[in-house]
C-alpha cells in the first residue's frame, strides 16, 4: 500500500530528530523510541542496492548523531546509565521491497551502546526481540518469561549456539570455495 507508507513517513526524519533531541536533552524520560522512517521509505522506493538508499542512510546516520549529542548534553549525563539500541525490523530487496522470506529481507542489525557492551563488539547471536528484552532490563522492568536476552546477559538458548555453529560452518566452506 503505497499511500499508507507515504503517510506513515509524512513528518520528516530531520523534524522528528530535532524534536526528540529536544526531548532528550532537556527533559527526564525514563525510556525514548524514536522513528526515522526515511531509510525503509527509501528501501521499498529504490532497492537497498541504489545510491538513494545509501545517501539516505547517511543522512539518517547524521539525524541519529544529534540524539546522541542530545543526550550527552544532558547537564546531568554523567550520573546517568543511558543505553542506546538503533536496529530495524526487516532488510530489502536490492530492487526495493521486501515481505519474503530470504535472509536480504529478514536479515536485521542491532547496534548498541552502554553498560555490559563492550566497544566494538560483534556478536552473532543477537536476535531482534533482544532489543525489547534489553530495553525492559535497562528501565528495570523484570519480563519473565520474555522471548530475547538482554545484550548485557549471556545467551543460554542451545537453538542460538546451534546457528552460530552451523553459521560458522557454512561460511568456512564458502571462503573454501572461493
Amino acid at each position: 500500500m503505497p499511500g499508507a507508507r507515504r503517510a506513515s513517513n509524512a513528518i520528516p526524519s530531520a523534524k522528528i530528530a530535532a524534536a526528540a533531541a529536544a526531548e532528550l536533552r532537556d527533559q527526564n524520560p525514563d525510556a525514548a523510541f524514536v522513528y526515522l522512517g526515511e531509510i525503509d521509505a527509501a528501501g521499498h522506493s529504490y532497492g537497498a542496492s541504489s545510491q538513494q538508499y545509501l545517501d539516505t542512510i547517511a543522512r539518517v546516520d547524521g539525524l541519529v548523531g544529534q540524539l546522541l549529542s542530545a543526550v550527552r548534553n544532558r547537564p546531568t549525563y554523567a550520573q546517568e546509565n543511558w543505553k542506546v539500541l538503533v536496529t530495524t525490523d526487516h532488510g530489502h530487496t536490492n530492487s526495493g521491497g521486501h515481505g519474503g522470506s530470504t535472509i536480504q529481507e529478514r536479515g536485521t542489525f542491532v547496534i548498541a551502546k552502554g553498560a555490559g557492551i563492550p566497544a566494538g563488539s560483534v556478536r552473532d547471536d543477537v536476535k531482534l526481540v533482544d532489543v525489547a528484552a534489553t530495553a525492559l532490563a535497562q528501565v528495570g522492568v523484570a519480563a519473565p518469561g520474555i522471548d530475547g536476552v538482554p545484550l548485557n546477559a549471556p545467551d543460554d538458548d542451545p537453538s542460538t549456539a546451534c546457528a552460530r555453529t552451523s553459521r560458522r560452518a557454512w561460511t568456512k566452506r564458502a571462503s573454501r570455495r572461493g
